[in-house]
């Protein structure tokens, strides 16, 4: 599929829109979400997506989402890094360059398709350490984890006198 006509499917859906997030957190409840999640990567022809991170200690990567298409296409869609703006208290895109519409609506796919990550994790806070992916399978309606999670637990001695 042509970049152009990505574009146009992804514009389609009122979630993907530059305001769209309103209208994702007015959703209610996790299994609204996933279940809008799963209508929009069936509306792009998305068999499967897998959406890899890692993290733990206060620390966490989600990396690049990687969608298969019901064509067997492969396609890869990340957010797009946007600065903290203290003094207006926004995110702003770097540099004051606004990269390209089609970026910026894989960038708001790729956020909704870590939503269960972030809603899980958070920051990473906490004495574990995790790394697996998130899989969507639309063609059956699943959604989950694949994980593997390690903890630590220190003791007295570790720590030293202090």
């Amino acid at each position: 599929m042509e970049d152009q006509q990505w574009s146009e499917l992804l514009g389609q859906s009122e979630y993907l829109a530059e305001d769209g997030e309103y209208a994702f957190k007015a959703l209610g409840s996790a299994d609204e979400k996933k279940k809008a999640i799963l209508e929009i990567l069936k509306s792009l022809s998305v068999r499967m997506v897998t959406v890899p991170f890692e993290g733990g200690n206060d620390e966490g990567f989600i990396e690049a989402s990687q969608l298969e298409m019901e064509s067997g296409d492969k396609r890869e869609v990340k957010e797009a890094y946007r600065e903290w703006n203290p003094k207006l208290r926004c995110y702003e895109w770097p540099n004051g360059e606004e990269p390209s519409e089609l970026v910026q609506r894989e960038s708001r796919l790729a956020e909704l398709l870590s939503y269960p990550i972030n809603a899980h994790y958070g920051s990473f806070a906490g004495e574990f350490s995790v790394d697996g992916a998130f899989v969507w399978n639309v063609e059956t309606g699943h959604t989950g984890f694949q994980q593997h999670i390690s903890s630590h637990q220190y003791n007295e001695e570790e720590w030293g006198d202090e």
